[in-house]
């Protein structure tokens, strides 16, 4: 069992306020249960900011069925109590699987489907999903759609790291992405990672 508190308070205003320097509270409890096999935790996280209370509950269930393979199920609810209320959840999952190709090569795959459903950009939801070494792993997902992810490391000897990444998010309430100069026509974005590194 874990819990934690938090009371902060900013000199300059911040992101989404009025101009004004404002302080708030947070919240935590988790609950963990874990074996060789089997890992579950449950959280509950509560925070004020803003004149704004945010309600964060997640579920994490993790199954090891063998050395070789994992399961990963993530549920994530939110709740944002501002002016208006808003809400929003995803569930995820995710199969990891690992092996050797011969003496000196390490594979290591893992792909994700995430579903997202969220009134607005208030109740956005992060989820947390692998990457390549130094890459950002917690994308904001809001609107309605599927997220889908593939990552795969390639240990070539002692020396050598083949990393990349596929994402595509389909989103099924928009006919455009972003604004501006990054504006995406259509309802598809997808990335790519390559990163090859070499150690001596």
């Amino acid at each position: 069992l874990q819990a934690m508190a938090d009371w902060f308070s900013f000199g300059q205003p911040q992101y989404q306020t009025d101009g004004i320097p404002k302080d708030g509270f947070e919240t935590l409890l988790r609950l963990i249960y874990s074996k060789s096999w089997l890992n579950i935790s449950a959280s509950y996280r509560l925070k004020s900011k803003n004149e704004t209370l945010r309600h964060s509950i997640d579920g994490i269930l993790i199954l090891n069925p063998s050395s070789h393979l994992a399961l990963k199920t993530q549920v994530r609810k939110r709740i944002n109590n501002a002016a208006s209320m808003s809400q929003g959840f995803a569930i995820a999952q995710s199969l990891a699987y690992k092996s050797r190709i011969g003496k000196h090569v390490a594979l290591n795959l893992e792909t994700q489907a995430t579903y997202f459903d969220t009134d607005d950009y208030y109740a956005r939801i992060y989820i947390n999903e692998k990457n390549i070494l130094y890459g950002f792993g917690f994308p904001m997902l809001y609107g309605q759609g599927m997220r889908y992810n593939a990552t795969c490391n390639l240990k070539i000897g002692a020396q050598w790291n083949l990393d990349l990444k596929y994402a595509l998010s389909n989103y099924a309430n928009r006919s455009s992405l972003s604004s501006g100069l990054q504006e995406i026509r259509g309802n598809n974005l997808q990335e790519l990672w390559l990163q090859i590194r070499f150690s001596y």
